[in-house]
């Protein structure tokens, strides 16, 4: 092959592609030895493909690179929409979601499933006497208290303002109260050095809505009324009317 690297070195330009006039010369010099001028045109021919193919190779990587780069931010953002920005819990969208998906399993496997609907007693007070600082306070470690409470396929969420839901497949009425009544035993008896007390009432519906999420809904928030309605801190449970007796705005 030391025949032909100086005829490539003259024959190869700067953008890598063969001189035509070099070539003309090489295949007019028939007596010095070298190959037929044709065969060296074929493999200047084959080493510019060779060279076009590897620059299309890297151009092909770097592209897919840059598609895996965007697909992961994507699903970054998506994830960062499903949360509440505050406690870093699921949201409203994202928890109704989750708990249709789940109300169906239960009902499919004829398992319990209990929800409740959380709200922290007279919140307004706390923002107008301490300021929002304290409120956002107060939201992020009940946040964290309840989260502690979650078990198995438990799923939590801050539904808006001061309220959360937390859903619990396969766990029966009296299983749900006894955990009502934890939570909100612990969320009176918290320690105030760091901000001010808090109570909360909690309202309990169970799966006997026909497998109907809005009506689960509609009844815990109903039974949540009831709570805050005889004095707030305090577990009330669901009554089970027809579903007509719950105007269109509790539900969801």
């Amino acid at each position: 092959m030391a025949w032909l690297l100086p005829g490539l070195l003259a024959t190869i330009g700067p953008s890598g592609q063969a001189c035509a006039e070099t070539t003309v010369l090489l295949a007019a010099d028939t007596h010095t030895g070298w190959p037929p001028a044709s065969m060296v045109t074929i493999i200047l021919l084959g080493m510019t493909s060779a060279v076009a193919l590897l620059r299309l190779a890297v151009m092909q990587l770097r592209l897919q690179r840059e598609v895996q780069a965007h697909q992961a931010l994507e699903r970054h953002f998506r994830a960062l929409m499903a949360l509440d920005g505050l406690t870093g819990l699921p949201n409203r969208h994202n928890f109704l979601d989750q708990a249709a998906a789940a109300l169906a399993s239960c009902m499919g496997r004829q398992q319990p499933l209990c929800l409740l609907r959380i709200d922290i007693d007279q919140f307004h007070q706390i923002n107008d006497r301490y300021g929002q600082l304290a409120g956002d306070d107060r939201l992020t470690s009940l946040a964290k208290s309840l989260y502690d409470h979650l078990d198995g396929g438990a799923l939590l969420a801050r539904m808006g303002g001061d309220e959360f839901a937390m859903l619990l497949p396969g766990t029966p009425l009296p299983a749900a109260e006894a955990l009502a009544e934890r939570i909100r035993t612990e969320a009176a008896s918290a320690d105030t050095t760091t901000g001010p007390g808090i109570t909360i009432s909690i309202g309990i519906a169970s799966n006997n809505a026909n497998g109907k999420l809005d009506l689960l809904l509609a009844q815990a928030r109903q039974a949540l009324a009831d709570a805050k309605r005889a004095g707030g801190n305090q577990v009330a449970i669901a009554r089970l009317p027809d579903e007509t007796a719950y105007p269109l705005h509790l539900l969801r």
